[in-house]
């Protein structure tokens, strides 16, 4: 098991409470926190359990502070720019620029390993998140993801988010019956070196026309365009809607 130093974990955790103005957990819940399962064959002492709860802790944080920055975005928009923020890309992110990587406790079988996953970290940052959470409650928590996700989410408040088709379609789904459309892969084909993903759209068990791609992203946007003309020829979506960042959807099917 890797050895965490005293002094790093306690500058650590100062740097977090000037960071937020709040005072942290006890630090045996903090060093739980930060305790990969690796480190620990009790599943009781590893963080695995903080950051399950801290996976809906911060969802629940980066979804107040949108909903408040943002009064007048759409839902799309917002489940759009929250995914950005909880993403284990951004957690890891976060995680480095606090340090958190050399207060994190792992086991024999990740050491000599010159690069860990940047999952680990961002797990790890769920489980501290969980941790402040479970003993100072939902306040503290909120603060400290603001503090802690400050440039990210500056960020994310600064830059418009495309509304694509696959958003368009999710709007256009929550309105009509409050659920989410699912995308079905139909199968491949094609050489390993140009291989293309068949996808089709589904809705409340309607099934609209399907679409290739040459990734299965590619493929569901393009299923999403196709469900939207035929919504558009129903008369289920306004033309005005379908503005797309100078994409139409009767324009040509350009990289998605």
């Amino acid at each position: 098991m890797t050895d965490v130093d005293d002094a790093e974990f306690r500058a650590f955790t100062a740097k977090i409470e000037a960071l937020a103005g709040v005072e942290l957990p006890a630090p045996e819940l903090l060093r739980k926190a930060l305790t990969h399962a690796s480190a620990e064959a009790d599943e009781f002492e590893n963080n695995e359990r903080l950051e399950f709860l801290g996976d809906s802790a911060l969802g629940l944080a980066v979804t107040h502070l949108l909903y408040d920055a943002l009064p007048t975005a759409r839902e799309g928009d917002l489940t759009e720019r929250r995914a950005h923020l909880v993403s284990r890309r951004a957690a890891a992110a976060v995680a480095r620029r606090l340090g958190l990587p050399d207060v994190l406790a792992t086991g024999r079988s990740l050491a000599g390993k010159t690069a860990l996953s940047p999952a680990l970290f961002g797990n790890a940052l769920e489980a501290l998140v969980g941790a402040i959470y479970l003993q100072s409650g939902f306040e503290p928590c909120l603060r400290v993801v603001s503090a802690v996700y400050g440039p990210e989410i500056e960020a994310i408040l600064a830059r418009g988010i495309e509304r694509n088709e696959k958003m368009l379609l999710q709007e256009w789904a929550q309105r009509a019956a409050s659920t989410l459309p699912n995308y079905v892969m139909l199968g491949q084909g094609g050489p390993s070196f140009a291989r293309a993903f068949h996808v089709r759209a589904v809705h409340e068990g309607r099934a609209f026309p399907t679409a290739w791609g040459r990734t299965k992203r590619q493929a569901e946007r393009l299923a999403a365009r196709e469900a939207l003309r035929v919504l558009r020829r129903e008369g289920a979506i306004d033309a005005s809607e379908l503005a797309l960042s100078g994409d139409g959807l009767d324009g040509a099917e350009g990289d998605a």
